[in-house]
């Protein structure tokens, strides 16, 4: 009967349409990342104005009438950490104010050799059109991509939904139950409200960290691959953290204190869990890795775990051990003492085979957490944990 849930999506649509995505976002961090080493035309304002960034070869006063071009050559600009941002070719006016603008100061970035870096009178209309819809479009595409690949997630996750509440009826299983499904269907309705809330906050403190990041990559599929690792055992500890302290388990149990196993319980997560999730990922844009690509790695990571979240697929044999399956995640979920605190890994089970945290299933899993039953409410779910905590009822992770 597993096999009936595991069909209900086409594996080589999924890849594609995955493969589609990365390929996209990796073609546009290479634009953003790029060296830039080309040559850009820039216009002067008029005599004494400043022609060419401080980090471009050429003259920095053009000495020229107002309107007249001077080429400026790229050097470094593209990888300084300066006042004007990562990968910006800074244009000031030094002497008169941009009568098209009124601005003094006008930041852009170049990307062909006849790109205008300042506007001008005579060219700002211009440069509006060509350089400012050409990033825009980036931009756009990127977002366009993300909101197709969602809309399709969500199509599918729903014909597994009801494909699992099928085979659940037909077998007489008892995975669903009216009350626990509309619960956690109101705290996932919650949590992609407040996604809207917190992805600019998440994407800024990793864009911040990023600023000061040590190493320099070129955007690649090697890097992907690389980074989507690297997240994942960072979310091997990160969840195993969660596990043992009492601040970060009060987000987490909402998660656990469901009584059931059913691919509804993936998305009861805790509204406020975006507030200190990117914190443990801050090392990783540290050390290099585009915020954008941990944002895709750490959301392919929580895709996937949708998918353990069943009990209609049974083990998958030599997978189990090397991959978090089905059955390793119910263990995680068990309250049996065999099964407290076991298989923290999102994707690979290596993480806890290394550390000491692996539990193959081995006995009917009982589900929730060891105080019981919490609530149907999904504000109570959300709250239940802070209210402990700072009550002090908290003694030890339930």
């Amino acid at each position: 009967m597993s096999g009936k849930v595991s069909s209900s999506a086409d594996p080589s649509h999924s890849s594609g349409v995955i493969s589609f995505l990365l390929f996209s976002l990796i073609q546009q961090i290479s634009q953003y990342e790029n060296n830039g080493q080309h040559e850009e035309i820039n216009t002067c304002f008029g005599a004494g104005t400043r022609c060419c960034s401080p980090y471009r070869s050429g003259p920095s006063d053009c000495g020229k009438a107002a309107g007249t071009a001077c080429s400026c050559r790229a050097t470094s600009c593209s990888r300084r950490r300066d006042a004007s941002g990562p990968k910006d070719c800074s244009c000031t006016a030094t002497g008169s104010d941009n009568p098209a603008t009124g601005n003094r100061n006008h930041v852009s970035r170049s990307r062909s050799a006849t790109t205008h870096c300042c506007p001008t009178a005579g060219n700002n209309a211009a440069i509006r059109g060509d350089r400012g819809e050409e990033e825009d479009s980036g931009i756009h595409a990127l977002v366009m991509e993300n909101v197709t690949f969602r809309g399709w997630a969500a199509g599918v996750l729903l014909v597994l939904i009801i494909a699992e509440m099928v085979w659940s009826w037909r077998n007489n299983k008892k995975v669903y139950r009216v009350k626990e499904t509309l619960a956690n269907l109101g705290v996932m309705v919650g949590f992609q409200l407040t996604k809207l809330l917190f992805t600019g906050y998440q994407l800024a403190l990793l864009g911040w960290a990023y600023r000061y990041r040590i190493w320099d990559f070129d955007a690649s599929w090697g890097l992907f691959v690389i980074c989507f690792v690297v997240a994942d055992f960072v979310y091997y500890w990160f969840h195993r953290i969660s596990h043992v302290w009492r601040p970060l388990w009060a987000f987490h149990l909402t998660h656990h204190s469901s009584t059931m196993m059913n691919l509804t319980t993936a998305y009861r997560l805790n509204w406020f869990s975006a507030v200190v999730t990117p914190f443990f990922y801050v090392p990783m844009a540290l050390l290099g890795f585009p915020p954008l690509m941990i944002a895709l790695s750490v959301g392919l990571n929580l895709f996937y775990q949708f998918f353990l979240h069943t009990e209609a697929i049974g083990k998958l044999g030599p997978l189990e051990g090397l991959l978090d399956t089905p059955s390793a995640h119910r263990v995680h979920h068990g309250t049996n003492r065999l099964y407290l605190d076991k298989n923290f890994g999102g994707v690979l089970m290596i993480w806890d085979r290394l550390f000491g945290t692996y539990q193959p299933e081995t006995e009917k899993v009982r589900y929730g957490i060891t105080s019981g039953f919490v609530s149907y409410n999904p504000f109570t779910l959300v709250l239940h944990g802070f209210v402990d905590l700072f009550r002090g009822k908290m003694k030890s992770k339930e």
